[in-house]
């Protein structure tokens, strides 16, 4: 997975063509928020992403099958990490004005 300078991620399938690597491109957001920090989940069914900044941005999951996207955890979360089982999502918080980071686990 990659993100762009405008914040959408895409997903690239890489396949051998040749003995060159070529990149297949599947944009999985466009929602015109800062999205980043893709990650996929164990089972390969979802991908998780912070969108948005500062107090505002929240740790997103989207169902690969469908695209359908919701909210996990709270708002600030951002650099999702889920744990090897995927019964866990390890983040980092931002809090404004307190100048500093905290983790979480949802």
């Amino acid at each position: 997975m990659r993100e762009d300078v405008l914040g959408d991620i895409y997903e690239a399938r890489i396949t051998r063509v040749s003995g060159r690597s070529e990149p297949e491109l599947r944009r999985l957001t466009s929602s015109g928020r800062a999205e980043r920090s893709p990650v996929y989940s164990p089972d390969g069914a979802s991908c998780f992403f912070t969108a948005g900044q500062g107090e505002r941005r929240r740790i997103m999951r989207m169902k690969l099958a469908t695209r359908q996207v919701e909210p996990v955890g709270p708002p600030g979360g951002g650099q999702p990490a889920p744990s090897p089982d995927g019964r866990y999502l390890a983040f980092t918080r931002f809090r404004m004005g307190q100048g500093e980071r905290s983790g979480g686990v949802v």
